[in-house]
């Protein structure tokens, strides 16, 4: 669920259950500057596994995903059906 959003350069929704996630854009340099921050993340064992680990690996993919979107068309994504539990599927 959208949190908050300014329409501009900054993003917040909820994601997996109570996490919060913020996006902010920046430009330094003439550069664009994507800051990603997650929030209320569940400190049990099990949660620093699936959210830390598990979130860390997705939000690095699918930046990554983004960035090569943006700037040369390309989507990274897994397009074979028959391959699963792929970071990029």
């Amino acid at each position: 669920m959208i949190e908050e959003a300014n329409g501009r350069d900054s993003l917040r929704f909820t994601f997996a259950g109570s996490c919060l996630v913020s996006v902010n854009m920046t430009v330094d340099g003439g550069l664009t500057i994507v800051e990603l921050r997650q929030e209320n993340i569940p400190l049990d064992e099990a949660s620093r596994v699936n959210y830390h680990l598990g979130c860390m690996t997705g939000w690095t993919f699918y930046l990554a995903n983004l960035k090569s979107i943006l700037e040369g068309g390309i989507d990274l994504r897994n397009k074979n059906e028959k391959l699963h539990k792929l970071v990029n599927s």
